[in-house]
C-alpha cells in the first residue's frame, strides 16, 4: 500500500491532491490488485475521486479491473454510491463494461442487489449515449 493509497481509504483529498502533484502514482496497485480510483469507490470519498481524476500527469485508465475483475465503476456500483457512479460516468467511464469473472455489467450489478436508484442511472446512461 503507497501514501496515496492510504490518504484515499482516510478519505484525506487534500493529502491525495498534494501527493498527485508531487508525482505520486495513480496507478500503483495495492495486494488486492486495487487503484487509488478503486479505493475512493470502495470507500465512497468523492472528493479524493475528484483529486485524483483532476491532477497528474499520468493518464487515469477508467476501465482498469481490480484482482475481483472490477472497474472502479463496478466498485461504485457494489458500494452503493449513485454520486460516484455518476462523478464516474461523466468523466467517460464505460457504461457496458464487464467484469472479467462473470462478463456482468454495471448494470446487471446494480439489478443484482436490487439498487433501483443505480439501475434507473445507468439506463438514463445508456439511452442518452445511443
Amino acid at each position: 500500500m503507497t501514501p496515496l493509497h492510504l490518504a484515499v481509504i482516510t478519505k484525506h483529498s487534500s493529502l491525495v491532491r498534494q501527493l498527485v502533484t508531487n508525482g505520486a502514482s495513480r496507478v500503483l496497485l495495492d495486494r488486492n490488485g486495487q487503484t487509488a480510483v478503486h479505493l475512493a469507490c470502495e470507500h465512497s470519498s468523492l472528493e479524493c475521486l475528484q483529486s485524483l481524476l483532476a491532477s497528474g500527469q499520468e493518464r487515469i485508465d477508467l476501465e482498469i479491473r481490480n484482482y475481483d475483475g472490477y472497474t472502479p465503476l463496478h466498485v461504485a456500483i457494489n458500494s452503493r454510491n449513485k454520486g460516484i457512479a455518476t462523478h464516474l460516468l461523466d468523466q467517460g467511464a464505460d457504461v457496458d463494461a464487464v467484469d472479467i469473472k462473470s462478463g456482468r455489467t454495471p448494470l446487471v450489478h446494480a439489478a443484482e442487489s436490487n439498487y433501483m436508484d443505480m439501475v434507473n442511472l445507468l439506463l438514463e446512461v445508456k439511452v442518452y449515449q445511443h
